[in-house]
């Protein structure tokens, strides 16, 4: 459920991150480099919980 604040739809910093990764994978950015980016040790963790694909959403 979205939660609503002042009549729009309140965005998060889970959100943020998330629109960034979107961002840089749509440019093009190596997978390998948003990982690092983002801190994590293991390419696997940035595909399986910060990528989907089209199908999915």
């Amino acid at each position: 459920m979205e939660r609503y604040q002042y009549g729009h739809k309140q965005i998060t910093i889970h959100k943020l991150r998330h629109t960034h990764v979107s961002i840089l994978s749509d440019l093009g950015v190596p997978l390998k480099d948003i990982s690092a980016r983002l801190g994590h040790k293991e390419v696997a963790t940035t595909k399986e919980f910060y990528l989907y694909s089209s199908d999915e959403q």
